[in-house]
């Protein structure tokens, strides 16, 4: 037998005030009409994996018990609960025999009120209480939104994001780790239940980059177990402005490795006592059999470099060889060098596309020459290769993060956003 639907306000809780009419149960059955407070929500009946909104009436065969000092005579009612003013009807289906004393309309329902064991609410469709916020975070960290809504039952929520501007939003989780490639995304909370959905209000996601010392650009970490075997790029030879008498230094490179293991190739546009500088120069930072000291070696005078010439490099390693290859399309001419990998091998850990000053950025506390003004370095067809496989633009792989150079808080060259391919950025020095 399907048991007694269930009401807000049982009998552990304040019980519902009733009024009936007609105040005594008629003797030939009928029907008497009970207005409830307090009784409100959808009608669920115990045992039973279904329930009705609370839009709809609620109809149940209950059995009450009638009759002189509460006997077991028992007569078979319909309970209908209509949320509208919240008025229970309760029909008498069986005739109340003359000899049984009056029954109150009240009791009756009284009795089937408190015999409730589950109060319920209403349903309700969902509504947003708290808003998602923008974020702003630095490239390598986590962020995550929240947002919240009401409603009954609770609703579920899933987080999503956009990366055109609102067009077209995809699933998400609420926790993402910032990466540059995702600056300016988008992301929202749709809350759903059985009795509707609402979606929030989009939030920012604003990606900063790391800020370094010496290093403005973009890096790609590889996966675990994974290590890169190729990176590649070109950019046009920018023009270096020189105060009198300044010396300051600035590098544009692609490379494989990092800190003091690391295989280069690239420009320099320097001031030395006021003079621009221009030079091509690779380096194998950690091999000493190459360099030493650790220092770019300058490629000979017949490469070489002007302000405006589009370069290109290239860097891979094959087995144990290493193949570092410039070229400068403008002058027409090709370097390439094959080099055995030392042992211990350098790192492959990292793949990066940079502008950097090679005075380590501490000028001018330290005294050391500053980071050179150029005009803007944009790198194109910036591409890498692992040996997992996967080769393309930087925006092909994951663990995408950018660095600027920054002293004392002050940015010296930041990198812009990647374009739509996901293989070419600009970077002012300066700004």
């Amino acid at each position: 037998m399907l048991a007694l639907p269930a009401f807000a306000g049982s009998a552990a809780a304040s019980p519902p005030r009733l009024r009936a009419r007609p105040a005594t149960l008629p003797a030939r059955g009928g029907r008497v009409r009970l207005r409830v407070s307090g009784a409100r929500g959808v009608c669920r009946f115990k045992g039973a994996a279904r329930g009705l909104p609370a839009k709809r009436p609620c109809a149940v065969r209950l059995t009450v018990s009638v009759g002189a000092n509460r006997s077991e005579r028992r007569r078979i009612v319909v309970v209908r609960l209509r949320t509208h003013r919240h008025r229970l009807s309760v029909r008498i289906i069986e005739r109340r025999r003359a000899a049984d004393p009056p029954q109150t309309a009240a009791s009756i329902g009284l009795a089937v009120l408190g015999a409730v064991t589950d109060p319920i609410s209403a349903a309700s469709a969902p509504a947003i209480t708290s808003q998602p916020a923008s974020e702003s975070a630095t490239a390598g960290t986590v962020v995550t939104f929240a947002a919240s809504a009401s409603g009954s039952p609770a609703p579920a929520v899933q987080w999503e994001t956009s990366g055109d501007g609102g067009a077209t939003w995809t699933p998400t989780s609420p926790s993402v780790a910032a990466e540059m490639a995702l600056n300016g995304h988008l992301y929202r909370a749709v809350f759903t239940n059985s009795a509707g959905s609402v979606t929030s209000a989009a939030a920012t996601l604003t990606v900063t980059p790391t800020s370094t010392p010496n290093f403005a650009g973009y890096i790609v970490r590889a996966s675990a177990g994974e290590v890169f075997t190729a990176v590649a790029a070109s950019w046009s030879v920018p023009t270096v402005t020189c105060s009198p008498g300044q010396s300051t230094f600035e590098a544009q490179w692609p490379g494989i490795g990092a800190h003091t293991s690391v295989v280069q190739a690239g420009t320099e546009t320097n001031c030395e006592s006021g003079l621009p500088e221009y030079y091509a120069w690779y380096d194998m930072f950690g091999d000493t059999a190459v360099s030493p000291n650790g220092y770019a070696i300058a490629l000979p005078s017949s490469y070489a470099i002007a302000p405006g010439d589009t370069m290109s490099a290239a860097i891979s390693i094959t087995g144990s060889t290493w193949q570092l290859t410039l070229s400068d399309a403008t002058a027409n001419w090709t370097w390439t060098a094959t080099v055995t990998s030392p042992n211990p091998p350098l790192d492959q850990s990292t793949v990066e596309w940079m502008v950097e000053d090679p005075a380590v950025g501490c000028a001018p506390s330290c005294g050391l020459p500053a980071l050179s003004a150029t005009t803007p370095v944009t790198f194109s067809d910036a591409s890498a290769t692992g040996d997992g496989g996967l080769s393309g633009p930087i925006s092909l792989f994951s663990g995408v993060g950018a660095e600027q150079i920054a002293v004392n808080s002050t940015v010296l060259a930041t990198p812009g956003p990647l374009d739509a391919a996901g293989d070419s950025f600009s970077i002012a020095p300066g700004a």
